[in-house]
């Protein structure tokens, strides 16, 4: 993981219900603010599996995040097989701390799919738009 966090205390909890995937909705564009190398396994476990646009983008894969609210949050995209990096962009992108939290609850995420994975067998599937 490519972020060094040193205002926030990265010992905070962080409920894991603040953030939900939405399907349906383009990804968030913007500065990407961290990245992690591409581990197929690990992101399906993690996340389930990801959105594409096959019309448009065939080789972009994506995850979208929304706040406890139903607000845009975050999304995790990945260029394949261009890069080998998935990439987080905040919806807020000058603010910090927001960007903070969505890595820290990301990475989070990852770390207890390397444990326990979440959604086991989601690495066969896509879920792509057909319309």
């Amino acid at each position: 993981m490519n972020k060094h966090v040193d205002a926030l205390d990265v010992q905070q909890e962080i409920d894991p219900r603040y953030f939900a995937r939405q399907l349906g909705i383009k990804p968030l564009q913007g500065r990407a603010t961290c990245a992690w190398p591409y581990d197929r396994d690990l992101f399906y476990a993690a996340f389930g599996p990801p959105e594409t646009d096959n019309r448009k983008h065939p080789f972009v894969l994506f995850w979208n995040f929304v706040e406890s609210d139903g607000a845009p949050a975050f999304s995790l995209c990945l260029k394949f097989p261009a890069r080998r990096k998935v990439f987080l962009v905040a919806r807020q992108e000058t603010d910090t701390a927001y960007s903070d939290t969505a890595y820290l609850w990301t990475a989070k995420r990852i770390g207890e799919a390397e444990i326990e994975p979440l959604f086991l067998g989601a690495r066969e599937f896509a879920i792509s738009r057909t319309s």
